[in-house]
């Protein structure tokens, strides 16, 4: 609850369309949950996407992530007009999806 985070919440609710904690959106895209802490005030206000960490949060970057999430091969979210100079820390592209590995032997099996 620090730096601003009510007002990024309120602001995700907004963007997404998701109006209550664990409900979905219309498109199926979105739902949040509420934490207390996630463990980095320094980086406040931040949320978890898609397993990532996106911290620093102003309105601009939720918009951007979730212009993303709604068009994910449009390239980039925020038209470069508005990328000023050093707003666009903080704001990650996601990962591309992890490979599944093998099972790992242990020392018996080897």
């Amino acid at each position: 609850m620090l730096r601003g985070a009510p007002e990024i919440v309120d602001h995700i609710k907004q963007a997404t369309g998701v109006a209550e904690a664990k409900a979905v959106s219309k498109d199926g895209l979105f739902s949040y949950e509420e934490v207390e802490c996630l463990g980095a005030c320094e980086y406040a206000p931040m949320l978890r996407l898609d397993h990532e960490y996106q911290y620093d949060l102003t309105p601009a970057k939720v918009d951007a992530l979730v212009a993303e999430r709604r068009n994910p091969s449009g390239g980039s979210a925020i038209p470069s007009p508005l990328m000023g100079e050093g707003q666009g820390e903080g704001l990650k592209k996601p990962s591309p999806p992890r490979k599944p590995r093998a099972p790992r032997k242990k020392k018996a099996d080897a």
